[in-house]
C-alpha cells in the first residue's frame, strides 16, 4: 500500500511519493529509489509533470487500458482512525487480491499519478458480477467466498512476514482508502469516502453545537421568535419529506438521531423534528407558510378576558377620550366575533399621553381608576406597555386635525349648555345620595330619601348615564315623530317653529320644579368694550338714581367729557365674549337652557334640509347638458409673511391674499358625463363681499360660456354668508348677471357655520402650499428679470412689495404663477400611480388673478318689506307677492319635502331698492349701464329680417305699453351716437283687438336698448282658426290687411321685461333733483323779494 509521508512540526515537510502503477499494481525498487533521490536533491516535494516532457524526457509509457486510471488527490488532513473500521471492508470486491500476490506477467512500464490528476469514475456495483455463462450459482458463491476471504486475510496482514497490531492495521486501512489506486472501489461498494465523511462530520458537529445553543438559550426564558424562526429552518432541513412515507426511502429511527445530538434531550429533538415535518409538509402543500414564520406563542398574562371588558368600558367613559368630532373619520378594524373580517368603526380621540392615561388606570380613587388593575395585594395588573397593547386599535391621539374651530354659535352655545345641565344632575344625585346616607337606614326616612333618589335617578339616568347626553336627544324628545320615512332626521317644519300644538314638550322630573341650586355655564354674550377703560359691564352700576345704558358711548368717558369738555374719549366697540354666568337652577332653564334649544331645534333642521345630500346631490343628479352645477366659498384671508423679513415689515405689515375656490361640474361638448373644473380667483385684497362674488361670477360666466358648456341654467351652492351672498346686494347682482348672460341663475344656501365641501379643501391645500413657498429662500433680484434662464429659481418667491419702476408689485400674479406648475392638470407622478391619478374628480384647475388698482364696486342695495326674522331664516318675506300667472312662481305641489314644509313651500318674492345711504350713485349707474348695453348684445343676436320685435314706450296710446315692428335689418352701429340700432317698420295695433297687429309701412330706426323682446312669435289670420272674437273689430278688414296677433307666451315675456326695463331705467338720483329743485326754487324767490 502507498501513503503519505510527512515529518514532524519544525522540519522541513516530506516529498509525496508518486505511486507508478503496474499491471499488477505493485512498485519497484528502482522506481522507488530514483525518486526519492531525486526528491531529496531539490529539497522539496516532487513536481507534477506533463505528458508530454514524460514522454520525451523520461521515455515513460502511459498506463495500460485494462487497468483502472487512479488519480492523486492532495494529501488532506488526516482523519480520526475510527472513522471507518474492519468490519466495513467485508464488501470490496475481490478484485484487489491480485494486490498482494506476485505477478508471473512482466512489469508494466510505471504510470505517474499527482495531486492535480482527477480521480477514476466509479464503477457499477453489480450483486451477480462473480457468476459468468459458464459458471453455476454454486462455483459463483464460493468464487465470492475466496475473494472475500483473501481480502480479509489481506487486510488482517495474515500474508505479511511481521506481524502487525491492530492500530497499524487501521491506520494503515485508514491511509489505503486513499489512495487513488482503490479510492473508487471503495466509494462504488457503498463505503463512506473518507474526505467527504469528514466535512460532514465538521458540517454535522456545527449543526450540534449551533443547536445547543439556541437550546440553552431557552432556558433563560422564552425564545424570541427570531431564534424560534432560526431553529425551525435548521430542524425543516434535516426532516423527512412528506413524500417519503410512500416510497422507499428509509428513514432514520429518533433513537438514531437522538444519539447524533447528544446535548439536545430526547423529548426537546422529537418535538422539534415533529414540527418541523408538519411545517416542512405545509411548505410542500404551498398553503400559505412562509418558510421562516413561526407561529405567535400565546404567552401567560394577568389580564383576563373579564378584566379586559371592564378596562374597555373604564376607557369609553374616561373624561379624555372623546369621539372624534368628523363624521367621516372611519377606520376598518378587525371584527372580534368573525376571524378575518374587518368593520368599519368611528375613531375615538385620546387628549392625554398614554403614560397619563395609565396614571388615572392604576389611581386608588374609585371615581378615577380601575379597581381590577390591582389584585388583592394591591400589585398592579396592568402595566404601561400591557396598556398600550390593550388600547383599542381605533384609539387615536388628538391633533389640531379635530380642533372645533369657527364652528356655528347656536351649536357650539346648546354644547356649552347641555354639558353644565348634566353635571348639574350629577351634583344633585350626589347630594340626594348624602341627604340618604345621612340617616339611619332602619328609619323611614331613609327609606323614603331612598325612594326619591331612585326615581330621580331613574329618569335622568335611566342606564347610568344621561338620558339626554347631547342636545340633539333633548330636541328629539321635545318634537313629534318625523312624518316622512325617507327622512329621519327631519321634522314637520310646525314643529321646529313651535307652531305644533302636540308636539310632548320637554318633560321635567318633578324634583327639578322645586330646585333652585345655583349653577354655572358658559355662554356668548354682548359686551361692550372702550379703548380706555377696557372690559365694561353690561349694566352699568345706578349713578344718582339713574341708570345710564352703554349703546353707543362708555358710560365712564361720559362723565369725564361732562366733567372736562376738552376730554378725549375712547373708541367703543361691542363684541362677543364667552362668559362664564351663574344663577339659579329656574333661571337657567326658563330663560338661558329652552330658548337656546328652540334656536338649536330650528338651526339644525335648516343644517339637514339643506345639506349637500338634499339639496346638491339631488341637483347634480339632475343635471343636463347646458346646464352647470357649482360651488363656491372663500377661504381665510392668508397673511404672507416671506424669509428673511426685517422686523418692521414683519409685524404689522404683512400682504394679504384673498382666495375664492369655485368647483364647476358639466356636461362638455357631446360627453354623457360630467366632469369637473375648478377655478381660484385671487386677489391683492382682504375684501371679500358681494361685489367682488359678482365680479368672480362674471369671469366665470364669461369662460363656461366660451367653452359652450353653459346656455341655460346656472346652479350655485354657498354658504349661509350675508354679505358675500345672502345680502340684498348679493341679490340684486344675481339678477344682473341673470339679464346680462340671459341665464337663469339658481343659488342654494347652506345652514351658517356648517358645510365644508371639496371647495374649502382645495383652497387649504393652495394656501399650504404658498406658505411652504414662502419659508423657502426668495428668488433672487437678478433672476427676477431675468426669469427664462432662471430655471434653478422658478419655484422661489420674488416678495418684493415695489418694482423698479416704483409701482406695487402683484402678490396674487406670483402665487398665480407658483400655483401653475405643474398643478393646471394636478400632480402626477412618473407612472406609478397613474390609475388613481387618472380617476381623480377635478380634471382641471386654473387660477385666475384680480389686481389691486382693480376697483371693486361700492353699489348698495337694501329690501323693502323685509323683517328682521325673515332675514334669520334665509330670505323669507312676510310679505308675499303672488303671481298666478307665471307658471314657475306657482305652488309646489309634488315637492319630496311635501309632508315636512307643508304649505310653506312657496316662492317669495322681495323689493329691492338702493341703499342711497351706502351706496355709490356713480356705480349703481355704471352697473346699470352695462346691464342695458349686455341686453342690447343679447337682443341683437335675436334679431333676424322678417321678423318682428317690442319697443317699450311710454306713450298713454300704447294699450299694453309697447309698440310691434318688423325688422328689415340686421342690427348695426350707428356712426352719430356709437349705439346699435336696427331698422324696421312700424304695426298698427287693431281696435278692439287685443294683441291683434297690422302692418303700417311706416319706416322707423330704434336703438336696441329700447327693445324688450326681439323675436315675438307671431300667429298670422286664418279664416276658420284664428280671426279676433271681438264684435268690434271688422273681420273683414283684418283678412285684407293680414293681420297678426301675438302669442300667448311672447306677450307674458314682454310684460315682464317691461316691468324689468322699469326697474333698470328709473331716475336713481330723485331726491338730488328735489334738493336742486328746492334751491332753484329759493333763488326764485329771493331774487323776486329782491
Amino acid at each position: 500500500m502507498s501513503g503519505i509521508t510527512t515529518k514532524k512540526k519544525g522540519r522541513r515537510q516530506g516529498s509525496q511519493v508518486n505511486a507508478v502503477a503496474s499491471a499488477t499494481g505493485g512498485l519497484t525498487a528502482t522506481d522507488l529509489s530514483s525518486q526519492q533521490t531525486e526528491s531529496k536533491k531539490r529539497g522539496r516535494p516532487a513536481r507534477s509533470i506533463k505528458k508530454k516532457k514524460q514522454q520525451g524526457r523520461d521515455n515513460r509509457k502511459s498506463p495500460p487500458a485494462n487497468s483502472s486510471p487512479a488519480i492523486a488527490s492532495p494529501s488532506p488532513r488526516a482523519s480520526p482512525p475510527s472513522l471507518l473500521s474492519l468490519a466495513c471492508t467485508v464488501s470490496v470486491s475481490s478484485s484487489l487480491t491480485s494486490v498482494a500476490a506476485p505477478s508471473p506477467l512482466p512489469v508494466a512500464p510505471p504510470v505517474l499519478y499527482n495531486s492535480r490528476t482527477r480521480p477514476a469514475p466509479l464503477i457499477a456495483f453489480d450483486k451477480d458480477a462473480f457468476k459468468v455463462a459458464d459458471q453455476s450459482d454454486y462455483a459463483a458463491r464460493k468464487g465470492k467466498n475466496r475473494a472475500i476471504n483473501n481480502l480479509v486475510e489481506t487486510i488482517l496482514g495474515e500474508h505479511c512476514s511481521k506481524h502487525y497490531s491492530k492500530q497499524q492495521l487501521v491506520l494503515a486501512l485508514h491511509t489505503a482508502s486513499k489512495d487513488p489506486r482503490v479510492r473508487p472501489f471503495f466509494k462504488s461498494a457503498g463505503l463512506a469516502d473518507v474526505e467527504d465523511l469528514a466535512a460532514m462530520r465538521f458540517h454535522h458537529e456545527q449543526i450540534n453545537r449551533i443547536l445547543k445553543t439556541t437550546n440553552d438559550s431557552k432556558k433563560k426564558g422564552s425564545a424570541t421568535d427570531d431564534v424560534r424562526s432560526y431553529e425551525q429552518s435548521i430542524y425543516s432541513a434535516m426532516a423527512e419529506s412528506p413524500i417519503s412515507s410512500n416510497r422507499t426511502t428509509t428513514v432514520p429511527s429518533i433513537a438514531c438521531r437522538t444519539r447524533l445530538f447528544p446535548g439536545i434531550p430526547r423529548i426537546t429533538l422529537t418535538r422539534c423534528m415533529s414540527r418541523a415535518k408538519a411545517h416542512r409538509k405545509n411548505m410542500l402543500d404551498n398553503n400559505g407558510t412562509v418558510f421562516g414564520r413561526v407561529l405567535k406563542r400565546l404567552g401567560r398574562t394577568k389580564v383576563t378576558p373579564e378584566l379586559h371588558v371592564e378596562f374597555l368600558h373604564w376607557l369609553d367613559n374616561h373624561n379624555m377620550v372623546i369621539q372624534s368630532p368628523l363624521a367621516s373619520d372611519t377606520l376598518l378594524v378587525p371584527d372580534g366575533s368573525t376571524r378575518g373580517v374587518k368593520k368599519r368603526v368611528n375613531k375615538i380621540l385620546l387628549q392625554i399621553p398614554v403614560r397619563e392615561l395609565h396614571n388615572d388606570l392604576i389611581d386608588a380613587d374609585p371615581l378615577i381608576g380601575l379597581a381590577g388593575a390591582r389584585d388583592c395585594n394591591g400589585k398592579i395588573l396592568i402595566s404601561d406597555t400591557k396598556l398600550r397593547e390593550l388600547l383599542p386599535p381605533h384609539l387615536r391621539m388628538m391633533s389640531d386635525r379635530y380642533k372645533i374651530m369657527c364652528g356655528c354659535e347656536p351649536c357650539i352655545q346648546m354644547i356649552n349648555l347641555q354639558q353644565s345641565y348634566n353635571r348639574f344632575i350629577c351634583y344633585r344625585i350626589k347630594d340626594f345620595k348624602e341627604i340618604r346616607d345621612g340617616f339611619n337606614p332602619r328609619t323611614r326616612r331613609y327609606m323614603a330619601a331612598d325612594e326619591t333618589l331612585k326615581k330621580y335617578q331613574d329618569k335622568v339616568q335611566p342606564q347610568g348615564e344621561a338620558r339626554f347626553k347631547t342636545a340633539k336627544l333633548a330636541m328629539v324628545c321635545c318634537l313629534c315623530a318625523p312624518p316622512d320615512d325617507r327622512f329621519q332626521s327631519l321634522h314637520q317644519l310646525d314643529c321646529v317653529t313651535g307652531e305644533c300644538t302636540a308636539c310632548p314638550g320637554f318633560d321635567r322630573p318633578p324634583e327639578e320644579l322645586t330646585m333652585n341650586n345655583d349653577i354655572s355655564f358658559h355662554l356668548y354674550d354682548v359686551l361692550p368694550s372702550c379703548s380706555i377703560h377696557n372690559m365694561l359691564p353690561k349694566f352699568p352700576p345706578v349713578v344718582d338714581g339713574e341708570r345710564h345704558v352703554q349703546t353707543k358711548s362708555c358710560v365712564e368717558c361720559d362723565l369725564l367729557l361732562e366733567a372736562d369738555p376738552n376730554y378725549v374719549r375712547g373708541g367703543f366697540y361691542k363684541r362677543k365674549y364667552l362668559t362664564q354666568k351663574k344663577c339659579g337652577f329656574q333661571e337657567f332653564f326658563t330663560d338661558y337652557y329652552l330658548p337656546h334649544l328652540k334656536k338649536y331645534t330650528y338651526h339644525r333642521f335648516l343644517k339637514i334640509i339643506l345639506s349637500k345630500s338634499n339639496i346638491e346631490d339631488v341637483r347634480l343628479s339632475r343635471l343636463k347638458p347646458g346646464e352647470v352645477a357649482g360651488s363656491r366659498d372663500y377661504a381665510e384671508r392668508l397673511l404672507m409673511k416671506f424669509h428673511m423679513e426685517i422686523q418692521s415689515e414683519h409685524f404689522g405689515q404683512g400682504r394679504d391674499l384673498s382666495i375664492e375656490g369655485n368647483d364647476i361640474k358639466f356636461f362638455p361638448v357631446g360627453a354623457t358625463a360630467t366632469t369637473s373644473h375648478f377655478y381660484s380667483f385671487l386677489k391683492d385684497s382682504k375684501i371679500q363681499n358681494a361685489a367682488t362674488t359678482d365680479r368672480h361670477m362674471d369671469c366665470l360666466i364669461k369662460i363656461l360660456k366660451e367653452k359652450k358648456v353653459l346656455s341655460e341654467r346656472l346652479y350655485e351652492t354657498t354658504d349661509g354668508c350675508g354679505p358675500q351672498y345672502r345680502s340684498a346686494t348679493a341679490l340684486w347682482f344675481l339678477s344682473g348677471l341673470s339679464i346680462k348672460h340671459n341665464i337663469v341663475i339658481d343659488r342654494s344656501f347652506g345652514a351658517p357655520g356648517h358645510g365644508k365641501g371639496i371647495v374649502d379643501g382645495v383652497n387649504g391645500t393652495d394656501k399650504n402650499l404658498l406658505i411652504r413657498y414662502s419659508a423657502r429662500e426668495l428668488k433672487q433680484a437678478m433672476d427676477s428679470t431675468a426669469e427664462e434662464d432662471a430655471v434653478d429659481d422658478k419655484k422661489r418667491f420674488a416678495a418684493h412689495s415695489v418694482n423698479e419702476i416704483g409701482k406695487e408689485f402683484s402678490l396674487a400674479e406670483e402665487c398665480a404663477r407658483l400655483l401653475r406648475i405643474g398643478r393646471s392638470g394636478g400632480v402626477k407622478s412618473g407612472g406609478k400611480s397613474a390609475k388613481r391619478e387618472n380617476s381623480r374628480a377635478i380634471k382641471h384647475h386654473e387660477w385666475l388673478v384680480w389686481k389691486k388698482e382693480d376697483t371693486v364696486s361700492e353699489l348698495k342695495y337694501k329690501t323693502v318689506d323685509f323683517s328682521k326674522e325673515a332675514k334669520q331664516a334665509g330670505g323669507t318675506s312676510n310679505k308675499r307677492y303672488h303671481a298666478p300667472k307665471q307658471p314657475r312662481f306657482a305652488t309646489v305641489k309634488d315637492c319630496r319635502y311635501r309632508k315636512i314644509l307643508g304649505m310653506r313651500n312657496e316662492w317669495d318674492v322681495v323689493r329691492l331698492e338702493v341703499d342711497h345711504v351706502k351706496a355709490n350713485i356713480d356705480d349703481v349707474d355704471t352697473a346699470r349701464e352695462e346691464i342695458l348695453v349686455s341686453l342690447s348684445s343679447n337682443i341683437a343676436a335675436t334679431i333676424e329680417i322678417g321678423g318682428y320685435g317690442a319697443i317699450v314706450t311710454n306713450d298713454e296710446a300704447a294699450r299694453d305699453g309697447y309698440w310691434m315692428v318688423e325688422w328689415t335689418s340686421e342690427s348695426y352701429t350707428c356712426q352719430e351716437t356709437g349705439r346699435l340700432v336696427c331698422d324696421g317698420f312700424y304695426l298698427n295695433e287693431v281696435p278692439g283687438g287685443p294683441q291683434w297687429w297690422t302692418p303700417s309701412g311706416l319706416p322707423v330706426t330704434t336703438p336696441l336698448v329700447n327693445i324688450v323682446m326681439g323675436d315675438v312669435k307671431m300667429d298670422p289670420i286664418e279664416e276658420g282658426r284664428n280671426v279676433p272674437s271681438s264684435s268690434h273689430v271688422s273681420r273683414r278688414q283684418c283678412l285684407e290687411k293680414e293681420a297678426l296677433r301675438v302669442k300667448g307666451d311672447s306677450h307674458d315675456y314682454i310684460f315682464d321685461e317691461i316691468f324689468r326695463r322699469e326697474t333698470l331705467e328709473y331716475e336713481t338720483r330723485a331726491e338730488e333733483e328735489e334738493d336742486d329743485e328746492e334751491e332753484e326754487s329759493e333763488e326764485e324767490s329771493e331774487a323776486e323779494a329782491e
